[in-house]
């Protein structure tokens, strides 16, 4: 899903080897985000890319259209969502956001929140590790520190991501947001169980 030359742009890439059937792609235009319904581990999950415009009234815009869309793909069906990626805003300001003074864009927050309860999903880094003082963004002049990109996941699946982790990036001003899918699967009786592992960036 790619936006100009200069601005937007995302994207879902998956490795070879990785054991994912991808059922259908929804790409934006405009490439502010990229979703696909996939089945991995005998579940169709929906997988969204998201990097959402700065502005306030560009975001609440942006975050009704997203939840739109992703309410056409559901279709009445009951499927996993992971919502991952740059959202240009914080869930909470005290406790993702280090120095300046910072305004929650208050139209794009509330949309945000209004996808979050509509499809019962958790920031499942603060979940985690709900006392962190890591962030996904950092601005020298002013010094300013922000976790505005993350993961959102249904609390259905919830006990199924492990290793959330902020990863540094020398090559650019934010971080890597990474997560495990997890499946276990019992074999020859309960005792004996099988673990499969996705890594998700």
């Amino acid at each position: 899903s790619h936006g100009s030359s200069n601005s937007a742009g995302t994207a879902i890439l998956l490795c070879n080897n990785a054991n994912v059937e991808i059922l259908k792609c929804y790409p934006d235009p405009k490439g502010y985000y990229c979703i696909v319904t996939a089945h991995i581990f005998q579940t169709t999950y929906i997988l969204v890319n998201t990097y959402s415009p700065i502005p306030d009234k560009d975001q609440f815009l942006y975050y009704q259209n997203l939840n739109n869309v992703i309410k056409t793909i559901l279709d009445d069906h009951n499927y996993p969502i992971l919502i991952g990626g740059d959202f240009n805003n914080v869930l909470n300001k005290e406790d993702d956001r280090l120095s300046g003074n910072y305004r929650i864009k208050k139209k794009g927050f509330k949309e945000i929140f209004n996808i979050i309860n509509t499809y019962q999903l958790i920031d499942i880094y603060r979940f985690n590790m709900p006392m962190s003082k890591k962030y996904t963004w950092k601005q020298k002049k002013p010094s300013i520190h922000s976790r505005i990109d993350f993961w959102l996941v249904s609390e259905a699946v919830q006990e199924r991501i492990t290793n959330c982790k902020i990863i540094p990036n020398i090559l650019s001003d934010h971080s890597t947001i990474s997560i495990n899918l997890t499946q276990n699967e019992s074999k020859q009786g309960p005792s004996l169980r099988k673990f499969k592992n996705l890594t998700l960036h």
